[in-house]
């Protein structure tokens, strides 16, 4: 009888503690709604220190594989909206070369936050290596020149 009550309890617990663990990995990395964002600029230079000029930003977070219940790696994923300076966005454009992107792109997350409408999105591969971090896995920036605006999405 003493067993079968402690391997209860031993199984109850192994459960609340798998429980917990998943608790605190939603609160930490809990997927948003498509039109929940995030303002907060510091988690954004922390994966972006090279990123420079920062003036605004909307960006929303999540973490793929994060299951207490599954060990193993997780992916980060970061997508966002970054408006900068007007010196910033004037160094970067003049500075990088910057390319067309393609017929139709248009950013994964609402531009209707924004308060503008985007015109015109360029990408550069030069400079999306020269700010992401040697252990980012991927990182994609496009700009609009016109709003000093970045639209970035970084894995890592």
């Amino acid at each position: 009888m003493r067993f079968l009550l402690r391997a209860t309890i031993g199984l109850l617990l192994i459960g609340l503690i798998s429980a917990c663990k998943q608790k605190v990995a939603n609160e930490i990395h809990s997927p948003v709604s498509p039109t929940a964002f995030r303002t907060d600029i510091p988690p954004i230079q922390s994966r972006l220190p090279k990123l420079l000029g920062i003036t605004k930003c909307y960006w929303q977070g999540t973490l793929i594989g994060a299951d207490a219940r599954a060990p193993g790696p997780s992916l980060e994923q970061v997508k966002g909206f970054i408006f900068l300076n007007n010196n910033e966005a004037m160094r970067i454009h003049e500075h990088y070369p910057w390319h067309a992107s393609a017929v139709g792109w248009r950013p994964a997350l609402d531009t209707s936050i924004l308060g503008i409408t985007p015109t015109k999105w360029l990408n550069s591969n030069e400079y999306a290596s020269a700010i992401k971090l040697s252990f980012q896995q991927h990182v994609v920036v496009y700009f609009d020149p016109d709003h000093s605006l970045l639209y970035i999405e970084i894995e890592r």
